[in-house]
């Protein structure tokens, strides 16, 4: 038995390397990325700083670790998203064993293969973000908080605190809400044994991991505030919000974020999806086995949860972006369905799982070759950008990109572009650096916008548009034509062509 379980976990470990590692640079970084890595640079306690003042939203451990691997690795694409594939190699390790400790090997091994190939962990794994480590960290919190229930050793509990203090200081609604359950799992069953010996121990362990966390209390209170004064998104409040919130998450989850609902391998995927949801489901409300039980009530419970939360205080949160927002979920919604499948017969089983990974494949093929992206932004080539700038501009030329583009960024590790760079952020000093300087070109970024179509330099094109000459239009990532114009019926305004557009004017003759 042992070496069964031994083959079948360094088979999962090269098979998830192989997929985590492949092309880990092909992508450019997006603006998520970027700005990640310029808070990275800082020294650990600058990093505190900029977290401060508002670089991000999330506590620092995620930025320490990248800063330390930056220092022995530098700064590519490949070597900053690294360390990240790494942990979701122990991230698939630990979910198989998971499901085997609460549910059978069968269980275990088919929500690590489903989990590897799921596209939106691919994608999201891959970031140089807190995602990656905070998927890591829910896994293991659970499997160390029931080996403690099983086994009831003391080196479980502190493994448990420890990993409990790494959690809080890696992101806020994972530990809330992993903290949440298993006080309400612990309490239930402590009720109904009569025996609370469980409960009081692990309750202690978590006091102590919030004594731990008492230092970045004030930090986190800056950070709150400014969550709950972000800028609304669109769909932002009431039912229709939380459903579209809802959807996002489980069409994430089971097929990915680079398959539109209408290609066809994602019908046959949804045809499996939907049908090992619906044995999930009906396994849960029965109280099938353990893993069904707490797997399915801990998805459900945080999906819920959350979606209320940001459909009604916390509205800054785009539907489209939910499902990144609370990726901690992930293997344990993948357990869950795994785990209603235990008393299917081999055929329809192997069905189920088989249409739902053509789905998978098919959106690894769409991830590998940047195509069906539901967040396009992912997928802008800002470093072939950059490169063909070098070759193309003149050292008189302008060229005029907002900071999250990420021009700026490459531009800096591009020494052959010699163009000044100006951000539009305010148009009129930008207008005035042209008229005195009358480059012979400027090169006008302009990214595809939603929710911040307010930011679009519009006046500033108008100006160009009436006193240079346009030449030539590049468009970068262009959106998918259903897609946009299910864009432009749900929020009822035109929707982009390209997620990123370059205009390229040159000098007319009057300028001259």
């Amino acid at each position: 038995m042992q070496w069964k379980r031994f083959v079948v976990l360094g088979s999962l470990i090269l098979f998830s390397t192989f997929l985590l590692f492949l092309r880990l640079d092909f992508l450019s970084f997006s603006v998520d990325e970027f700005r990640n890595v310029e808070t990275d640079r800082y020294s650990l306690i600058e990093i505190i700083s900029a977290l401060q003042k508002g670089n991000d939203l999330h506590p620092p451990l995620s930025h320490w670790l990248s800063h330390l691997w930056m220092e022995v690795f530098g700064e590519s694409e490949w070597a900053l998203r690294s360390i990240w594939a790494f942990s979701g190699v122990l991230t698939v390790v630990l979910t198989y064993r998971l499901g085997a400790l609460l549910g059978s090997e069968s269980a275990g091994f088919l929500t690590a293969v489903l989990l590897s190939t799921s596209p939106t962990f691919l994608l999201y794994t891959r970031f140089v973000k807190y995602y990656a480590l905070t998927m890591l960290l829910a896994v293991a919190l659970f499997f160390t908080f029931f080996l403690f229930l099983q086994r009831r050793k003391r080196r479980y509990l502190v493994g448990y605190t420890l990993l409990l203090s790494a959690f809080l200081y890696s992101d806020y609604f994972g530990p809330a809400l992993c903290v949440l359950w298993q006080d309400l799992f612990l309490l239930k069953k402590s009720l109904k044994s009569h025996k609370y010996e469980a409960l009081r121990q692990i309750l202690i362990a978590q006091a102590i991991g919030g004594v731990f966390w008492l230092p970045w209390l004030r930090y986190a209170l800056l950070q709150t505030h400014r969550v709950l004064n972000m800028q609304a998104a669109d769909v932002a409040y009431g039912f229709f919000s939380f459903s579209l919130k809802i959807f996002n998450v489980l069409y994430s989850f089971s097929l990915g974020e680079t398959l539109f609902p209408w290609n066809p391998a994602a019908i046959i995927g949804l045809v499996g999806a939907t049908g090992l949801l619906a044995r999930a489901t009906i396994a849960l409300y029965y109280k099938r086995y353990n893993l069904v039980l707490w797997a399915g009530s801990f998805s459900l419970f945080s999906m819920i949860l959350l979606a209320g939360l940001m459909s009604s205080f916390i509205t800054g949160v785009p539907f489209i972006a939910f499902a990144n927002h609370i990726l901690f979920i992930c293997p344990f919604f993948l357990l869950w369905l795994s785990g209603g499948t235990e008393e299917l017969g081999w055929v329809p089983k192997s069905l189920l799982f088989t249409s739902l990974l053509i789905a998978h494949i098919v959106g690894l093929v769409n991830y590998y070759s940047a195509r069906e992206f539901h967040n396009p932004i992912y997928a802008v080539p800002t470093r072939e950008i950059v490169a063909r700038l070098a070759e193309e501009s003149a050292p008189e030329d302008i060229i005029i990109a907002a900071q999250d583009i990420g021009i700026q960024f490459y531009a800096v590790k591009t020494p052959k572009l010699k163009a000044v760079i100006l951000a539009p952020s305010d148009e009129q000093v930008v207008v005035r650096m042209l008229c005195a300087k009358h480059p012979p070109r400027v090169w006008l970024f302009i990214f595809g916008r939603d929710r911040t179509r307010k930011v679009t330099p519009i006046a500033l094109k108008k100006w160009l548009d009436n006193h240079y000459e346009l030449v030539e239009i590049r468009g970068y990532v262009a959106q998918d034509p259903l897609y946009r114009r299910i864009k432009e019926m749900l929020f009822h305004r035109p929707a982009y062509l390209h997620k990123l557009t370059l205009y390229i004017y040159k000098r007319s003759w009057e300028e001259q």
